[in-house]
């Protein structure tokens, strides 16, 4: 399953399985309330067959807890698997098929020492074709050779049992393939990822053992004595001033109080060949990241900031994207002029005041019209020719053989730009069909104009789409 949305067409099949297979009806259905079970086709389905929905409280999973211990049992299980065989995470999917097999045919206290699967078949099964998961295998994969001199078998991981084949699942680490067969040869004492992805180590111990202890630094500058023999251990590079200590004037090193109580309290050891004017003044480092979680910064990644620019735009040729740009060029500021007087020339609208706790719904004014309305407006009303339509109200108009051409692009971009997602990635449903959003889920936006204008936007955007 790869997302919840796959939730009712797998309840269907497990439904017609158990009808099917075991003559079995299903009278009660429990869940945790999820919006993937509340959906009206799955509730209709539910209704349709008699079933009751048994629905327990939010955030209250003891009330589920036959589900939740046997979800621990099998994630526990997975674990042990994996880690036993040294396998990466990626392998989660077949460790995890793998445990329920093993579980199904394992005896437990509860069922008497009684397998789930022979309660549910009434028949003992054979176990002798059981594995060590994650074990070295060697199929024939002689059917799978396109050369002649190419060999027999080769060093596969043992991955588990095909559901649909009476064969084994092994995985090639010279191809990366998966085989489904039944001649396999087994060592089970042997684990070819162990050299491949070894056992990380905790942090704790990530540090080598003979690693120099940190120094400590009592003010910003700190004193190190100039080293006599050359160190074969590591060290970080250090910055040091050509001049030495007894060079200094005096109370150029800030003193500390903790320094000095330091010095009175805890007196330091000193080597008796040690020598005062061999100190030399080591500027402090930089402070280093050591921790292990991995970040943006850590990465090269950062989120690009966007920047007016200082340069000049001609307006006369390109379309402002606002009032307050328009208002800046004398051609835009004549032709919003010439507008306004048409409009009160024609009689089109009147100027009333605001009425009180009304909100002001603002209009976009465009000057492209279409040649052929201009023709029959110019009869009645004072109009002029705009030229040819270029661009109307988020639609880009091109003028082809069979006719007009009508595209959104150039609206959508400017909508990405304008919320900073020019890097987004292509998404064929942007969001998860049958959720629910709650009042209280999660803290309320802090721009709520900008929200009402991106849906505005797409509203605008879904309504003037062409089906």
């Amino acid at each position: 399953m790869i997302n919840k949305a796959e939730v009712y067409s797998i309840f269907v099949h497990f439904h017609a399985y158990l009808v099917t297979q075991f003559s079995a009806s299903l009278k009660v259905f429990q869940s945790d309330g999820g919006s993937e079970y509340l959906s009206h086709k799955f509730q209709h389905y539910l209704l349709a067959r008699g079933i009751i929905h048994h629905k327990f409280c939010p955030y209250t999973p003891e009330q589920n807890g036959l589900a939740e211990r046997k979800h621990r049992h099998i994630l526990e299980t997975v674990i042990t698997l994996l880690q036993t065989a040294h396998l990466p995470p990626k392998f989660w999917f077949h460790a995890c098929a793998t445990s329920v097999y093993l579980i199904n045919r394992m005896p437990c206290k509860t069922l008497h020492f009684k397998s789930p699967y022979f309660l549910l078949f009434e028949y003992a099964i054979d176990i002798t074709h059981l594995r060590v998961f994650g074990c070295a295998c060697f199929p024939l994969l002689k059917p799978y050779n396109t050369d002649k001199l190419q060999p027999k078998t080769s060093t596969c991981v043992f991955l588990g049992y095909a559901g649909q084949y009476k064969g084994y699942i092994c995985f090639s680490l010279t191809t990366n393939r998966l085989f489904v067969t039944k001649h396999v040869l087994f060592d089970e004492t042997v684990f070819p990822f162990t050299s491949v992805h070894p056992v990380s180590i905790s942090s704790s111990q990530s540090l080598p053992s003979s690693s120099p202890p940190p120094s400590i630094s009592f003010t910003n500058t700190v004193l190190s004595p100039i080293p006599s023999l050359s160190i074969s251990s590591p060290s970080p590079p250090t910055f040091e001033a050509t001049e030495p200590l007894n060079a200094l004037p005096p109370g150029s090193l800030p003193a500390s109080p903790f320094a000095t109580q330091f010095a009175t309290q805890s007196p330091l050891l000193v080597d008796p060949d040690f020598q005062p004017e061999n100190l030399r003044v080591v500027l402090p480092l930089p402070p280093v990241n050591l921790h292990l979680m991995t970040t943006r910064s850590k990465n090269g990644i950062s989120k690009r900031k966007a920047f007016s620019a200082s340069t000049s735009v001609d307006l006369s040729t390109i379309e402002p994207s606002s009032f307050k740009v328009a208002s800046q060029s004398p051609e835009w500021q004549s032709a919003m002029r010439e507008e306004i007087e048409a409009l009160h020339a024609q009689g089109t609208w009147d100027l009333v005041p605001l009425p009180a706790h009304k909100n002001l719904v603002g209009c976009k004014c465009n000057s492209s019209i279409i040649t052929s309305v201009i023709g029959a407006l110019t009869q009645e009303f004072d109009t002029k020719d705009l030229a040819q339509l270029t661009y109307f109200l988020g639609l880009q108009i091109s003028y082809q053989f069979a006719g007009l051409f009508a595209s959104q692009t150039k609206y959508i971009k400017e909508l990405l730009d304008k919320v900073d997602l020019q890097d987004s990635k292509l998404c064929p449903t942007p969001c998860l069909p049958y959720h629910r959003l709650l009042k209280d889920d999660s803290k309320p936006y802090s721009y709520p104009e900008q929200y009402r204008s991106i849906v505005g936007a797409l509203q605008y955007l879904t309504f003037d789409r062409a089906t």
